[in-house]
């Protein structure tokens, strides 16, 4: 997945690991499963990087903020940039997990926001516009041809996004 995204065949995964389509289809029994499985693999990845920062004592509101929307998974390396394209044109099924991750996410950041605005830390902000931004940009950010023109990668405008907004 992160040399072809998800246009890779079972035959294609078994020759690079040099075992058998048969053993792969007795973990997974199908390439949907297998994709499904890493995608859930990434996904509990970030989440518990998540969870490390905001249960961090010692960060700061801003910190906290900056480190949420800076989390990049590490299980699997660096990430391909087509991924999430090939998911919402291939696989509409995952793309739909993709949604679900980012409304979760979404949920961790604004309960860290309302939090502070009730503890007279950071000044009353409509949340549905900071939803709305938070969302356009996740969407915006990462699409394919963006990062291609500009010669980026999803870690780094994930990184720049979360600097820009917190500071």
């Amino acid at each position: 997945m992160n040399t072809q995204g998800v246009r890779f065949t079972m035959a294609d995964l078994a020759r690079q690991l040099a075992v058998s389509k048969t053993t792969i289809y007795q973990c997974f029994p199908s390439k949907d499963e297998l994709v499904g499985a890493v995608i859930d693999a990434l996904f509990d990845d970030i989440q518990q990087q998540e969870e490390a920062i905001l249960g961090d004592p010692g960060l700061t509101f801003l910190e906290k903020i900056e480190g949420v929307l800076s989390v990049f998974p590490k299980v699997f390396g660096p990430m391909n940039n087509r991924l999430i394209d090939d998911l919402q044109r291939q696989m509409p099924g995952e793309q739909k997990k993709v949604e679900r991750f980012k409304e979760n996410k979404w949920q961790r950041i604004e309960n860290l926001v309302r939090a502070e605005i009730e503890a007279d830390r950071l000044r009353p902000i409509n949340l549905a516009v900071l939803q709305r931004m938070y969302m356009l940009a996740a969407s915006g950010l990462i699409d394919y041809k963006f990062l291609t023109q500009n010669n980026l990668s999803a870690r780094e405008v994930c990184t720049e996004f979360a600097e820009i907004l917190t500071f």
